[in-house]
């Protein structure tokens, strides 16, 4: 599932998360190799980034644990030197 919250219907998305919902871990898949300065970072529905996960150079896949988070919706940024995407994700 993806849930594109600022990206345009037409666009191609940045990163994509499975599984969605989750319960104690995701895999973020980019769509490109990472530029040096890329992070991803999770928020709250109340805006509190409780993650922060800055991103090696060429990656374009890792894991997120959640585990420890209450169930609820979330947001994931991708964040780039010339880019943000956000998606949402709901924690089970």
């Amino acid at each position: 599932i993806q849930n594109s919250i600022d990206s345009p219907e037409n666009a191609s998305p940045l990163f994509s998360v499975s599984p969605n919902p989750a319960r104690s871990s995701v895999s973020v898949s980019l769509a490109n190799p990472a530029d040096p300065g890329c992070s991803l970072s999770l928020r709250d529905a109340s805006g509190h980034e409780v993650r922060t996960l800055p991103l090696p150079a060429g990656s374009s896949h890792t894991t997120l644990s959640v585990k420890n988070l209450p169930v609820g919706p979330y947001f994931i940024t991708l964040t780039t030197p010339d880019n943000s995407s956000t998606l949402k994700l709901i924690l089970q």
